[in-house]
């Protein structure tokens, strides 16, 4: 057990090397090599938190000690529809699992599904931006669109939006994006459908979202 969190921990600190490296050759972005370390092990912590083998009921993750209470779980999911539109949902979570604001949203667009995660992960971005955070962990189901935007691999019809995702990424302190399994992202998924039948919507706080209505698009207000 100890050698695989070390190799886990290797590998992802190689990796996000690479990357920070990479930023400085082809982008001219140079990174604090301490704020590379924090990045690869928030990464790390928060794999394991969502990849327990205790967690086998798959349901969510007991909380980790000494958690910072400033880093927010940002989850994201989309679909598609025969019609001609997409619908994104997305929740966000303090560090104690609680969720603290749902949202959804429907476009009019004829993209393919797996296209229709990357606008999702963009405009989950800008919810998080305009709650003011400083500092995510953004979950996906979509793996091949995570790599993406982490690099790992490249595909010509997603680069135009994931060079999106990764500049709303900079707008962090800290924010990593990382592939969690569908059945743990099936909050966001019940998102997607409200926003199929309702449009965008979004509600401080827990479910449901079609009653206590905060906004009818992107931006945030508070309830009184």
């Amino acid at each position: 057990m100890l050698r695989k969190k070390f190799i886990l921990m290797l590998c992802t600190m190689l990796h996000k090397t690479w990357l920070a490296r990479n930023n400085a050759v082809f982008n001219q972005k140079s990174q604090d090599p301490v704020g590379v370390a924090d990045d690869a092990l928030f990464g790390v912590v928060e794999y394991n938190r969502w990849n327990s083998k205790e967690d086998s009921g798959g349901g969510e993750p007991t909380v980790a000690r000494n958690w910072p209470n400033d880093v927010h779980t940002v989850q994201v999911d989309a679909g598609v529809s025969p019609n001609g539109t997409i619908a994104f949902g997305g929740l966000i979570r303090d560090h104690e699992r609680k969720i603290i604001i749902v949202a959804s949203k429907k476009e009019y667009m004829m993209v393919e599904p797996l296209v229709a995660e990357l606008p999702a992960i963009r405009w989950c971005l800008g919810v998080a931006m305009e709650m003011k955070l400083d500092r995510i962990l953004l979950q996906s189901n979509a793996l091949e669109v995570v790599d993406c935007i982490n690099g790992c691999q490249h595909i010509a019809a997603f680069e135009h939006i994931a060079e999106d995702c990764r500049l709303g990424l900079n707008s962090f302190k800290f924010a990593v994006v990382m592939f969690i399994p569908r059945n743990i992202n099936v909050d966001a998924h019940n998102l997607v459908g409200i926003g199929k039948r309702i449009g965008s919507r979004a509600c401080l706080g827990s479910y449901p979202i079609e009653i206590p209505v905060v906004s009818n698009s992107l931006s945030i207000s508070p309830v009184n």
